[in-house]
């Protein structure tokens, strides 16, 4: 889940060091380390105690290209290369980062804008990416920021691996696309390396791969319901080759005097979403896409939201909050099928 604040990003991703170690039973090895702010988690079902030396370098070294591609906390990544560009001049991009918003303008466009990367300088108006905010931004500072969003404004030559901006204040934060994205890409690491049991698991993005034990028993992924300020009773997840990944703005969120800011920003409005969602879990093959369409369908609300789903073929889970503080969870039929059946 998105709990972590972004002012932590800022601190961690300057570090240079990853931090892995290993944990090893009679089942399984795990690799634990440190990537975008967060943390990451790897579980691997190997009853032979073995994987390949190289796997801890090959996963250092891929993570350390997503930050370099993604963080607009390092001054020369891909990102920042982007978000520079006058308008009209086109960059040559690298093969992953175009693949990546190429996918991410689908998604854009799935979701009629609910996912927009171009958010960004809203990101930053609102406190939520590089500073932090003391007062509300004014009905001019957003309508000015406003004038930037919009992933039309982006020109993409997939052929090409190309981009060109419309505009230069035109700027992208992939915040609700990375950490599914680097989830995916150490999944690749691991294939490569003809590993075919594991979960992964990014700062609340998880993807598996495979069985968690000679019996074919499925990954039991454990979703924590929220209740109140705080978390409560879980769902049990079952999952084989499947990605899920969570948006929520119960414990991601400013307090500005007595108002709650959610981190969530309406690419429409300009302003903080105020709708009645505490969390979106979206359950998909792929992480990254998983990441996305919980970002989108947080935006867009749980009406809006269970139809997007409807359309994509998306199992969600989603939980809002009346104006009593009442908590009621929404289960689309997709979804139903992963829940472990005494959760039900």
């Amino acid at each position: 889940m998105r709990i972590i604040k972004y002012i932590s990003i800022a601190i961690i991703c300057v570090l240079v060091f990853y931090f892995i170690s290993f944990q090893k039973n009679d089942k399984y090895i795990t690799l634990h380390g440190q990537t975008m702010g967060t943390f990451y988690n790897i579980k691997i079902l190997a009853p032979n105690r073995h994987i390949p030396e190289s796997l801890p370098a090959e996963i250092e070294k891929e993570l350390a290209k997503v930050n370099q591609q993604m963080s607009v906390f390092i001054e020369d990544s891909e990102i920042n290369q982007i978000n520079r560009l006058p308008a009209q001049k086109e960059l040559k991009l690298s093969s992953d980062m175009s693949i990546l918003l190429n996918d991410a303008q689908k998604i854009y466009h799935k979701s009629r804008g609910a996912f927009d990367p171009s958010v960004a300088p809203l990101v930053e108006l609102w406190g939520f990416g590089r500073g932090n905010i003391s007062h509300f931004p004014q009905k001019a500072e957003i309508e000015k920021s406003l004038q930037s969003v919009g992933f039309d404004k982006i020109k993409l030559n997939k052929t090409k691996h190309t981009l060109y901006k419309t505009i230069s204040s035109t700027t992208l934060n992939l915040s609700a696309i990375a950490k599914g994205y680097g989830v995916d890409k150490i999944a690749q690491v691991l294939d490569n390396n003809q590993i075919n049991n594991y979960v992964i698991e990014i700062g609340g993005e998880i993807r598996t791969k495979g069985h968690k034990d000679d019996q074919q028993s499925p990954w039991r992924i454990s979703l924590t319901a929220p209740i109140g300020n705080g978390e409560g009773s879980a769902y049990i997840l079952n999952l084989t080759d499947q990605s899920v990944a969570t948006s929520g703005n119960y414990r991601n969120y400013h307090q500005v005097g007595n108002k709650r800011l959610s981190h969530s920003i309406s690419p429409q409005t300009g302003m903080p979403i105020d709708n009645n969602m505490l969390s979106v879990t979206v359950i998909t093959s792929n992480c990254m896409e998983a990441d996305a369409y919980a970002t989108a369908i947080m935006i867009l609300g749980k009406d809006k939201g269970l139809k997007l789903a409807e359309q994509e073929n998306l199992a969600v889970i989603l939980f809002t909050e009346d104006e009593n503080g009442h908590i009621s969870s929404h289960i689309s039929s997709l979804a139903q099928k992963f829940i472990e059946k005494s959760n039900k």
